[in-house]
């Protein structure tokens, strides 16, 4: 699993919402919500935006989390700090 597919899984499940529920809400497919989830699934920005926006997450760090899991070095990428520190 990628760094942004874990903070994905902690807000799904931080608001109790199936793959399903947070699909929806986020205007895509369960699969296609579940294969981001899981890292098989690259994303778009908007499609972020909306997938985060629909979790109440932080738009900033998931964004922090896709250019880490992208290969961006860390020394490249000023860090977010995830919401909960």
């Amino acid at each position: 699993m990628t760094k942004l597919g874990t903070y994905m899984r902690e807000l799904r499940q931080g608001k109790e919402l199936s793959t399903y529920e947070a699909g929806k809400a986020a205007g895509c497919s369960p699969t296609v919500f579940s294969l981001v989830e899981r890292g098989k699934r690259g994303v778009s920005i908007p499609m972020l935006w909306r997938l985060i926006s629909a979790l109440d997450g932080d738009f900033h760090y998931a964004l922090t989390l896709m250019v880490l899991d992208a290969g961006v070095p860390p020394e490249a990428v000023r860090t977010a700090s995830h919401p909960n520190n």
